[in-house]
Protein backbone atom coordinates (compact mmCIF):
# COMPACT_ATOMS: atom_id res chain seq x y z
CA UNK A 1 0.00 0.00 0.00
CA UNK A 2 1.08 3.20 -0.98
CA UNK A 3 1.62 6.36 1.90
CA UNK A 4 -1.55 7.97 -0.28
CA UNK A 5 -3.85 4.85 -0.35
CA UNK A 6 -6.30 4.20 2.29
CA UNK A 7 -5.70 1.25 4.19
CA UNK A 8 -9.11 -1.30 3.80
CA UNK A 9 -11.51 -2.07 6.16
CA UNK A 10 -10.43 -5.51 6.61
CA UNK A 11 -6.88 -4.17 7.24
CA UNK A 12 -8.44 -1.79 9.73
CA UNK A 13 -10.17 -4.81 11.30
CA UNK A 14 -6.81 -6.99 11.82
CA UNK A 15 -4.80 -4.30 13.46
CA UNK A 16 -7.47 -4.01 15.80
CA UNK A 17 -7.88 -7.19 16.61
CA UNK A 18 -3.48 -7.67 16.47
CA UNK A 19 -3.80 -4.82 19.03
CA UNK A 20 -6.40 -6.13 20.98
CA UNK A 21 -4.43 -9.11 21.42
CA UNK A 22 -1.09 -7.90 22.28
CA UNK A 23 -2.97 -6.05 24.74
CA UNK A 24 -4.29 -9.33 26.28
CA UNK A 25 -0.65 -10.67 26.48
CA UNK A 26 0.64 -7.26 28.39
CA UNK A 27 -2.32 -8.37 30.89
CA UNK A 28 -1.49 -11.68 31.06
CA UNK A 29 2.12 -10.92 32.10
CA UNK A 30 0.73 -8.01 34.78
CA UNK A 31 -1.31 -10.58 36.03
CA UNK A 32 1.18 -13.01 36.53
CA UNK A 33 3.78 -10.14 37.95
CA UNK A 34 1.01 -8.93 40.66
CA UNK A 35 -0.46 -12.57 41.42
CA UNK A 36 -3.48 -11.16 40.06
CA UNK A 37 -6.31 -14.59 39.50
CA UNK A 38 -9.13 -12.40 37.88
CA UNK A 39 -6.33 -10.58 35.71
CA UNK A 40 -4.95 -13.95 34.17
CA UNK A 41 -8.32 -15.73 34.10
CA UNK A 42 -9.76 -12.46 31.97
CA UNK A 43 -7.19 -13.65 29.53
CA UNK A 44 -9.12 -16.42 28.05
CA UNK A 45 -11.81 -17.35 26.36
CA UNK A 46 -14.06 -20.19 28.53
CA UNK A 47 -12.25 -23.76 26.66
CA UNK A 48 -9.11 -22.04 25.40
CA UNK A 49 -6.32 -24.22 25.08
CA UNK A 50 -3.04 -23.32 26.19
CA UNK A 51 1.09 -24.62 25.08
CA UNK A 52 3.27 -22.92 27.68
CA UNK A 53 6.30 -25.01 28.08
CA UNK A 54 5.87 -28.33 29.43
CA UNK A 55 2.44 -27.37 29.85
CA UNK A 56 -0.42 -28.45 27.37
CA UNK A 57 -4.01 -28.33 28.27
CA UNK A 58 -7.21 -25.84 29.53
CA UNK A 59 -6.25 -22.26 29.76
CA UNK A 60 -8.02 -22.20 33.11
CA UNK A 61 -6.13 -25.22 34.23
CA UNK A 62 -2.67 -23.36 33.34
CA UNK A 63 -3.88 -20.45 35.67
CA UNK A 64 -3.82 -22.46 38.52
CA UNK A 65 -0.94 -23.97 37.99
CA UNK A 66 0.73 -20.16 37.37
CA UNK A 67 -0.10 -19.13 40.42
CA UNK A 68 1.28 -21.85 42.30
CA UNK A 69 4.64 -20.95 40.89
CA UNK A 70 4.51 -17.35 40.74
CA UNK A 71 2.87 -16.94 44.14
CA UNK A 72 5.36 -17.92 46.50
CA UNK A 73 7.77 -15.50 44.81
CA UNK A 74 5.83 -12.28 45.60
CA UNK A 75 7.47 -10.63 42.67
CA UNK A 76 8.48 -11.42 39.27
CA UNK A 77 9.22 -9.65 36.01
CA UNK A 78 7.47 -10.41 32.32
CA UNK A 79 8.66 -9.01 29.29
CA UNK A 80 6.77 -9.36 25.95
CA UNK A 81 9.15 -9.76 23.09
CA UNK A 82 8.96 -11.35 19.68
CA UNK A 83 5.18 -10.71 19.21
CA UNK A 84 2.89 -12.51 16.24
CA UNK A 85 -0.31 -13.18 16.17
CA UNK A 86 -1.99 -15.25 13.42
CA UNK A 87 -5.63 -14.34 12.42
CA UNK A 88 -7.62 -16.53 10.44
CA UNK A 89 -11.23 -15.71 10.67
CA UNK A 90 -12.65 -15.10 13.89
CA UNK A 91 -9.96 -17.28 15.48
CA UNK A 92 -6.37 -16.19 16.03
CA UNK A 93 -3.27 -17.53 17.48
CA UNK A 94 -0.37 -15.86 19.37
CA UNK A 95 2.57 -16.36 21.00
CA UNK A 96 5.68 -13.99 22.81
CA UNK A 97 8.88 -14.67 23.59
Amino acid sequence: MRATESPSSDALAALLAKQEITEVLYRYCRGCDRVDEEALRSCFHPGSLHFHGGFEGRSEDFVGLALAIVGPLRSSTHMVSNVLIELNGNRAVSECG
